[in-house]
């Protein structure tokens, strides 16, 4: 694993977008990026072919890998057994398109009325 103490950062509700990029970093510098991205699929030689060996070999590291950097309240998103699954389920739960029900929930948590808001203008942004 690089040194950089930042690639040590762990999956949560709010940093998705940074976490993505350090670990996409740490998989490349292991050689696993390929297989959580898709980039390399299962061969299609079969799981008992050296091809298929070394593919599983890879995935099963490029899994744990993934799984090691989440905090444990994201393990709930996690029931895919590839490492392309688990990178595309915690995509599609951190960075959909627009804001996803966790963003919402969360802003809806923290919205505070600014200084000079009209109470109005508060309660629409609400």
């Amino acid at each position: 694993m690089p040194s950089n103490k930042d690639s040590h950062v762990k999956l949560n509700n709010k940093n998705y977008e940074i976490w993505a990029v350090l670990i996409y970093a740490i998989l490349m510098h292991k050689g696993l990026a390929e297989v959580a991205t898709r980039e390399s699929p299962m061969p299609t030689t079969g799981p008992n072919s050296t091809a298929g060996k070394a593919w599983n070999c890879k995935n099963t590291e490029a899994h744990a890998e993934i799984i090691l950097v989440v905090e444990t309240d994201q393990l709930a998103y996690i029931s895919a057994q590839t490492a392309a699954e688990i990178w595309t389920e915690l995509e599609c739960v951190h960075y959909a398109q627009g804001p996803t029900q966790l963003a919402l929930c969360q802003k809806f948590l923290t919205i505070k009325k600014k200084k000079g808001q009209l109470m109005s203008q508060w309660i629409a942004d609400v």
